[in-house]
């Protein structure tokens, strides 16, 4: 699903931006503008009446109640949390620049982070058009399986660390083949060790 997340002002706040001089005319800034940038309630309306979801089809697939969304939808209640954030991104198929610039704009929140293991999973995950509930099995198995790994390799922290950093880079950055859709500890185990 393509999302238009920008409203074609962005060259303007941009240039209004730049002519700030401290963080007091940030903030003064950030104040005038606060609509353009947490428009929720306008967005999520868009995003359920575009797509034509019941509030109960879109819980559904967020893994989130009934309520939640009629809160956002009608009350204008913004998530509580980052995922929640995710949750959605992964319910309307938003690829990754859009769950990005999602996060950013009506979250708040940093992008998605590939040195973050959840983040290089989440990456991984929408780059493969996995499932919220399959990233969320991945993440859950890739971590155990890691640390069992590291376990048995363990000579120093920094070592450790380094080694740490290279099973995941190598597995969710460099992986260029499509994700089966669903995973065993095995399939895990093999993949990350194939990739070392």
């Amino acid at each position: 699903m393509s999302l238009n997340i920008h409203d074609g002002r962005t060259n303007y706040l941009y240039q209004e931006v730049t002519k700030c001089e401290d963080l007091e005319d940030v903030h003064a800034f950030i104040d005038e503008h606060s609509s353009y940038f947490t428009n929720w309630k306008a967005f999520i309306n868009h995003l359920l009446d575009s797509a034509g979801y019941s509030y109960s089809q879109f819980a559904s697939l967020c893994g989130m109640s009934r309520n939640t969304i009629i809160s956002w939808c009608e009350k204008g209640k913004v998530p509580r949390s980052r995922e929640q954030f995710i949750r959605v991104g992964f319910a309307v198929n938003m690829s990754l620049d859009e769950l990005n610039q999602f996060l950013q704009r009506y979250g708040k929140y940093p992008r998605l982070n590939p040195k973050n293991i959840d983040d290089a999973v989440t990456m991984f995950s929408i780059c493969n058009q996995l499932s919220y509930t399959q990233c969320s099995e991945l993440k859950k198995h890739f971590s155990s399986i890691l640390q069992d790994v590291l376990k048995s390799r363990r000579t120093d922290k920094g070592q450790t660390d380094t080694y740490f950093f290279n099973i995941y880079y190598k597995f969710f950055l460099l992986n260029k083949t499509t994700a089966p859709k669903t995973f065993t500890t095995n399939q895990i185990t093999q993949i990350a060790i194939a990739r070392l």
